[in-house]
């Protein structure tokens, strides 16, 4: 029953939250039958970066999911930043959301990126653009040369330092990646967003070196919400809830408005075991943004929690209605179906999630009763073992994790494909996350099939599964 572990990753720090749900820099000026996007293509291409972001957030405004306002908002964004200094944190977040709904118009962007480059190789806005699109692309190396370029026309830019220190990390030139980051810092010292940028990059096992770059960003701009968020997840990876949850509520007092300081601070609040502040903070997520797709799965793992199990399955079929694929609502309303003992239905949803988790299908081996059989265990892996089982056997089906950083999920599928009966945890609540099917009964002889994979818990380790024949409880 573990619900997806809240993890930070470079773009989760950069995006300040997952990207479909970045809030909008409010355009009060919006107005409906204004030709905004001629507006924002016209700004943009007279370097007028503020009033085309302008108008591409109007754009954002009218349609949250119209990627080509994302795309020009995100470019004229990375142009302001290398020509004026000034660092988006909506880049990475509007690139997040064009890439999951149409990654071609980044290609497209790259390609546009090269044709000015062809016209005019020493164009740095187009330098940039390029440089930090194959950055996102994982092309570290093309990033390198871009940001090479762009630093011959203007050696002391400390956005395409950070950036070409970015890459370097990637291709595993550390040495060079801190020189980057050093240099761009002593290029520009007093702009926050370097700062904090540079911390949001720096891969490390010792995130108080990323608290260092943060407290210096707050201490050159501390009205800035960014800031403690970020500074926040630091705190939060050192598990230092209580810190972390006061650098939530500074964020919310300076944005009391940004649903997802909201969701932050919930998951804060679960971790100092305070269910209760955790539930009211996602339900202020959720009355803020009432799109907020994470907000009411999150809370539906919440209710699961609190044992308000109708509550739950009403958010994630909410979450479900905003996300068709989103695998950990599928997995969430499983658990919560079977506490009420709708063993049909919560199998059907355990299906979509392995559907959906799948990556690696492994067939095999065979299974037999009274003897187990063990299998690695990493992300994507699902394995479908077959079952001999006669008309009235009673099975006691279990995928058994040798390590706490497994947490395996158990399915039985009927002859025809049909799904049975699932369970993700046998006892959660006493921290018991291996897997059991316990005395189900077979309605008739065939080969079954029992699927085993791992839930939000973890993913690597070796699971053993059993099947014991026994009487009806």
């Amino acid at each position: 029953m573990k619900p997806p572990k809240y993890v930070m990753s470079v773009v989760l720090a950069l995006a300040l939250a997952l990207s479909a749900v970045v809030p909008l820099a409010a355009q009060d000026d919006c107005a409906p039958g204004v030709d905004y996007a001629s507006r924002a293509q016209s700004s943009l291409s007279e370097g007028q970066f503020d009033s085309a972001i302008d108008a591409f957030t109007c754009l954002i405004e009218m349609d949250g999911r119209d990627v080509d306002a994302r795309l020009g908002r995100a470019v004229a964004a990375i142009q302001k930043a290398a020509l004026e200094g000034e660092i988006s944190f909506t880049i990475v977040s509007d690139l997040s959301i064009v890439w999951e709904e149409d990654p071609e118009l980044i290609a497209d962007a790259v390609d546009d990126a090269t044709a000015a480059l062809n016209t005019d190789p020493q164009d740095i806005g187009a330098l940039a653009v390029r440089g930090l699109l194959n950055w996102y692309n994982w092309n570290s190396a093309e990033a390198v040369e871009d940001f090479n370029s762009l630093l011959q026309e203007d050696p002391d830019n400390a956005f395409a330092l950070v950036f070409r220190g970015a890459a370097q990390q990637n291709l595993g030139n550390i040495a060079k990646a801190e020189a980057d980051f050093r240099r761009a810092v002593d290029t520009d010292p007093e702009n926050a967003g370097i700062h904090a940028l540079i911390g949001a990059l720096l891969e490390t096992d010792d995130p108080t070196e990323q608290l260092a770059y943060y407290e210096r960003a707050i201490e050159l701009d501390p009205d800035t919400a960014y800031y403690y968020r970020l500074r926040a997840f630091a705190y939060y990876a050192l598990e230092d809830y209580e810190a972390a949850l006061s650098d939530f509520d500074r964020a919310i007092e300076l944005e009391p408005d940004n649903p997802n300081a909201y969701v932050d601070r919930a998951f804060a609040h679960q971790d100092l075991g305070d269910d209760e502040a955790a539930l009211a903070d996602f339900t202020q997520a959720i009355e803020l943004d009432p799109d907020y797709q994470y907000a009411y799965q999150s809370r539906g793992w919440a209710y699961i929690t609190a044992g308000d199990y109708e509550a739950a399955i009403e958010d994630f079929e909410i979450a479900l209605e905003l996300d068709e694929d989103d695998r950990w609502s599928y997995l969430g309303r499983a658990t919560a179906q079977l506490e009420i003992g709708e063993i049909a239905a919560s199998a059907q949803d355990y299906a979509t999630y392995v559907e959906l988790t799948e990556a690696f299908r492994f067939d095999g081996p065979n299974l037999r009763y009274g003897r187990s059989e063990s299998v690695p265990m990493s992300e994507g892996n699902v394995y479908y073992l077959p079952l001999q089982a006669q008309s009235g056997d009673v099975l006691t089906i279990t995928a058994l994790a040798d390590t706490p950083e497994v947490d395996p999920l158990v399915l039985l599928l009927a002859p025809d494909g049909t799904p049975l009966a699932g369970n993700d945890d046998i006892d959660a609540a006493s921290g018991n996350y291996s897997a059991q099917i316990p005395a189900f009964e077979i309605p008739r002889s065939g080969t079954y099939t029992v699927v085993v994979t791992h839930a939000g818990g973890g993913s690597t380790g070796t699971v053993t599964i059993s099947v014991e024949s026994g009487t009806k409880l």
